[in-house]
């Protein structure tokens, strides 16, 4: 059950019930990133496969919830440079923004190895958080523009190498959520967050579910 804004919920899926998922959503049409080239192929409210993703994996997901979730869109992410610093609450075409939830499948397209990497997610709130249903980005000049020092800050962070030093003087961690294949790691959507600097590690890709979900 989900206790904190962030975390992780372990023992959720079997590596079967998540190897059939991937066999069809990899199949599927991918969409690129235009900064980073990752690629996301999706299930959206419309999609004819939406109830399927929903019996396989997001009935799971709301038995975690403590409220009525639902589910905008889930997504099977090929992830193969390090997503920098963002937050999600820009996804509010319906309802209010919710949690984010993000399923660890593999890495380096090996379900075994999926420790090896992780998602940073911080204390501190994206700077531009409303109800415009047109705003469909996160801001990064937003951020920029608001952003203040904090002590005890991430400088330094040895997972944290890809984001800006005057990014990370401005960000406190609230929880280095590390990949456990089986597990859900979730954050409240408002939180910015990113990728650990997974290719300083050697690895090339990592492979996971992520679903965007909302509350009316």
């Amino acid at each position: 059950m989900i206790t904190d804004g962030a975390g992780r919920v372990d023992g959720v899926f079997s590596q079967e019930e998540l190897a059939k998922v991937v066999k069809y959503m990899s199949k599927m049409t991918k969409h690129y990133t235009c900064d980073t080239g990752n690629s996301f192929s999706g299930i959206s409210q419309d999609h004819m496969m939406y109830p399927w993703f929903c019996e396989h994996i997001f009935n799971r997901i709301k038995e975690l919830t403590p409220v009525d979730v639902q589910l905008l869109f889930g997504s099977y992410l090929y992830e193969t440079a390090p997503f920098k610093l963002h937050s999600d609450y820009y996804h509010s075409s319906k309802g209010k923004p919710y949690m984010a939830f993000l399923i660890p499948i593999s890495v380096d397209d090996d379900m075994t190895q999926t420790e090896r990497v992780n998602t940073v997610i911080f204390n501190e709130e994206d700077t531009y958080v409303d109800n415009d249903a047109e705003h469909k980005s996160y801001s990064p000049e937003l951020w920029h523009k608001n952003r203040t020092f904090k002590e005890n800050n991430a400088v330094g962070h040895e997972l944290l190498g890809h984001l800006p030093k005057e990014d990370l003087e401005c960000l406190t961690i609230k929880t280095v959520a590390n990949w456990r294949l089986g597990s859900v790691i979730y954050w409240d959507e408002r939180y910015l967050h990113s990728s650990d600097n997974f290719v300083q590690n050697g690895v090339t890709s990592k492979q996971a579910l992520v679903i965007h979900t909302y509350v009316v």
